[in-house]
């Protein structure tokens, strides 16, 4: 009788929080493995090991705390050196036994090369959930110190990837381009919610999810509400990650009587939650690589929120919501846009798409999609 596999799953962060990597580690709970766990908190009581190093950390704040140091580590990533990137990452994973394993379930980009640097055996599952090489390309300073470093590690590490992952088909396309390696799609779905759409009504109510940073420009959702008016109201229910930000938000939109922050609620409440506002809305960037191509997590607990879904031209999400009938995309990518998108939809419209949300609902969840991975896994475990 052949022995249970051994799978570690390496989280440089939580585990538990992350919608798509809990989702991933609660359906490996259920196969028949050895399932070991390691990230940056001590999350998880059973066979977890928890990584000890330097929280929170970036060159900026190291610039402040030991100049020395920093233009030690800035010198070595300049000139390419991998190590020196993926600090302190790299000596995070020094006390895990990585031989004992069959295969290693990775994230994130700097535990990928410091996983595959220290194996021997092509074992490592990637789920790549962005296309890292251009992570933050709209920023001109980090594009220009860090993407010819990262596609260096990329290059060295996919030759340790035994199965590569990703969440869009553009993504997976741009990866194969790029790294001649296939990866497969796999979209972040919620489970399964037993829930059905409302009938809107004045004012139409507007849910945006996520987290509060300043990557995601919540100053948009404002300036929208600004524009709407009285018969629409915006909901943002966010994680604060990002307490200045938030207080600066509160301070500069104060006037703004239409938007409202609310408390979010545990990842597998969100459908329900939401189920009561009529529209789910992502404004993108336009100068994001990532935001173009995206397939987050939102769109999908929409679908099973039953929302209308509203976003500005991102291609992967506009293709999917036309392809289905369950949103409406602005023609370009000013708030102005996406403002005259919004009005010029009856409350016939809106919920026709929640209708057409709730069609799919049941195709588009955890317990559809990742019979795919039943498939892929069997030959694995």
């Amino acid at each position: 009788m052949n022995s249970k596999k051994k799978i570690l799953l390496i989280a440089q962060d939580n585990i538990l929080g992350d919608p798509r990597i809990q989702r991933m580690y609660e359906y490996l709970l259920k196969k028949k493995i050895v399932l070991h766990t390691a990230s940056s908190s001590p999350e998880i009581k059973k066979n977890h090991f928890v990584l000890i190093f330097e929280k929170n950390f970036s060159l900026r704040k190291l610039l402040k705390k030991n100049i020395l140091k920093f233009l030690l580590l800035l010198t070595k990533v300049l000139i390419g050196d991998i190590k020196s990137f993926c600090y302190p990452c790299y000596n995070s994973l020094d006390n895990l036994n990585l031989d004992k394993y069959d295969y290693v379930f990775i994230f994130d980009l700097k535990i990928l090369y410091s996983v595959a640097t220290r194996i021997n055996k092509k074992k490592i599952i990637w789920d790549a959930r962005e296309y890292y090489p251009e992570q933050f390309n709209q920023n001109f300073l980090w594009y220009s110190l860090y993407n010819k470093i990262i596609i260096k590690l990329i290059k060295r590490s996919l030759n340790k990837v035994s199965i590569a992952i990703t969440v869009s088909n553009s993504i997976g396309k741009k990866y194969k381009r790029v790294f001649k390696k296939k990866f497969l799609i796999s979209y972040s779905v919620a489970d399964y919610n037993k829930l059905t759409p409302k009938i809107p009504k004045i004012p139409i109510s507007i849910v945006h999810h996520g987290i509060c940073s300043y990557t995601r420009k919540i100053e948009n959702y404002f300036e929208l509400g600004k524009l709407l008016g009285k018969n629409y109201q915006i909901y943002l229910m966010l994680k604060i990650v990002n307490k200045k930000y938030y207080q600066k938000l509160r301070r500069i939109y104060f006037n703004v009587k239409n938007v409202k922050f609310i408390k979010p609620v545990k990842m597998k409440d969100v459908p329900k939650k939401i189920n009561k506002f009529d529209i789910g809305i992502m404004i993108g960037l336009k100068s994001s690589l990532n935001h173009m191509y995206a397939m987050p997590n939102k769109l999908f607990e929409s679908i099973q929120g039953r929302l209308c879904i509203i976003s500005n031209p991102l291609i992967d999400y506009c293709n999917f919501t036309r392809k289905y009938g369950c949103g409406y995309s602005s023609k370009g990518f000013t708030i102005e846009e996406l403002s005259v998108l919004i009005k010029s939809l009856s409350i016939k419209k809106i919920y026709k798409a929640k209708v057409a949300s709730h069609k799919i609902a049941n195709q588009y969840n955890k317990k559809k999609l990742y019979k795919k991975f039943d498939k892929i896994f069997l030959r694995l475990f």
